[in-house]
């Protein structure tokens, strides 16, 4: 049976690490929608908040081409609200695919030195997801 695993939690919790260490090797592929703001030539990473739902839906569409062609998929985000997570049970749901959600709540050092104020917001903002 195919699967969808998506890993969430606030800012510098480990998701992409965990996703990269544990289910890559595995064979899944990963995606997340930082992937959207790194350049491919370059590998720079250029985050740019205006961009945010249009990174979001680029993501969800690079899940459903994978989920198409029989991959497994891991999608590593913060997903702090369910509104977030709803369409990803729906492709689930679509493929046939086992979905499982996986919550990190550790911290460490983010590759992409976020604000403070930012993990604050989400962590307000913070939906318990079934």
């Amino acid at each position: 049976m195919q699967q969808l695993v998506l890993i969430r939690g606030l800012h510098g919790t480990g998701k992409s690490t965990l996703a990269r260490e544990v289910y890559v090797p595995q064979g899944f592929v990963h995606l997340e929608s930082d992937q959207f703001f790194t350049h491919i030539k370059t590998g720079r990473y250029a985050y740019d908040p205006t961009k945010l739902s249009e990174a979001r839906k680029w993501c969800r569409d690079c899940v459903y081409t994978a989920l198409s062609a029989g991959r497994n998929v891991v999608v590593s985000d913060t997903f702090h609200r369910k509104i977030l997570v709803e369409p990803y049970q729906a492709l689930a749901k679509r493929f046939l695919a086992r979905l499982e959600i996986v919550t990190l709540t550790t911290e460490f050092q983010s590759s992409h030195h976020p604000n403070p104020e930012v993990n604050k917001l989400l962590r307000e903002k913070w939906e318990e997801v079934v």
